[in-house]
């Protein structure tokens, strides 16, 4: 985002907190607008809440919460990660103008009604609608259950989740049966298949041309967890359309151009079109959408690294379902 806006707690007054020439600061907002007060943590680590207080920048103590992010892109399209060091509110670079621009909430604290927040700090929050339901799997990871004939998550459209080059897509998926469906993807953009509880992946050169991975060797058998990665690196020679299952890059396929630029939604939980519904039946927790390209160090470093791998070595016996609101239409739900 280009900034982020704050609302002054001392005085009726917004602001648009803002990255310029490596620096934070403020700048005065003429339209009412305000976020929730984004989520910090400190490199000591306790957790912040980061407001503005009299026209200054504050940090408010609040309830430790793991992985939170936050990010600001300056005007030259660099990108900032906003930090507290030891109760001083800070910026470091982060990796250019890549950086996630999906990251959904796996945090119990972070159930808000009728979203599944994004942590990225792009704002590509999610919607449920149907028959899905938020569900715990362990203490600190929370994902979502669909129930196979109605359930899904829309992620509306931004310039960021199109991903036009490189890009980079995980989840962890736990199917009930053997299904043939597309359970995360971008319409004409990239997407996942399964089948019969094997995976391909794949980006679309334009409306109607695909390159894929071809299957995946491995399959996810009902009733056990797996963990699916797709990337795609225009920049590496052969093999660059990739399809990996857990650590193990199962298989691959070749292409070497731009990704469309659709305006379509990322949906999540089935096939959401004009011409096809068809809706998974199982749960899916922790999507990750990055706009650059994994190296095979890093696909596994993330597996090994996420909460959802560690909760493995003691899978829990069943799920607990959280409660939240019904607020609005169509059994709307909360987050990851």
């Amino acid at each position: 985002m280009e900034y982020y806006p704050l609302k002054d707690i001392s005085a009726e007054q917004y602001w648009k907190l803002k990255v310029t020439n490596g620096r934070l600061h403020l700048e005065e907002n003429t339209e009412a607008e305000s976020d929730p007060n984004p989520i910090i943590n400190d490199k000591d680590g306790t957790t912040w809440q980061l407001l503005v207080d009299s026209g200054r920048l504050a940090l408010a103590d609040t309830v430790p919460q793991p992985d939170t992010q936050f990010y600001l892109r300056d005007p030259a399209g660099n990108t900032w990660r906003v930090i507290a060091d030891h109760g001083v509110i800070g910026i470091e670079k982060g990796h250019g103008k890549a950086q996630p621009v999906l990251k959904l909430s796996h945090h119990p604290l972070d159930v808000r009604s009728d979203g599944w927040v994004d942590l990225s700090g792009f704002g590509n929050h999610g919607t449920p609608y149907g028959g899905v339901r938020p569900v715990m799997i362990c203490p600190g990871v929370i994902g979502y259950r669909f129930d196979g004939k109605s359930g899904y998550i829309k992620v509306l459209d931004n310039a960021g989740l199109s991903a036009t080059g490189a890009v980079t897509v995980q989840f962890w998926i736990y199917p009930n049966r053997f299904q043939v469906l597309k359970p995360v993807g971008k319409t004409i953009t990239y997407e996942f298949w399964m089948n019969e509880n094997k995976f391909y992946f794949g980006v679309y050169e334009d409306d109607a041309t695909y390159h894929g991975s071809g299957y995946s060797v491995a399959a996810i058998s009902p009733g056990t967890w797996g963990c699916v990665t797709g990337v795609y690196n225009p920049d590496l020679v052969g093999g660059n359309v990739q399809i990996w299952i857990g650590d193990v890059k199962e298989n691959e396929g070749d292409y070497t151009g731009g990704v469309n630029n659709s305006v379509n939604s990322l949906n999540i939980g089935g096939n959401v079109s004009t011409w096809q519904e068809v809706w998974f039946d199982g749960v899916i927790a922790q999507p990750v959408v990055e706009n650059r390209a994994w190296s095979p160090d890093e696909v596994r470093e993330n597996h090994y690294r996420s909460l959802m791998y560690r909760m493995l070595r003691g899978l829990p016996k069943s799920f607990v379902y959280v409660k939240v609101p019904y607020n609005h239409q169509v059994n709307r739900l909360s987050l990851i």
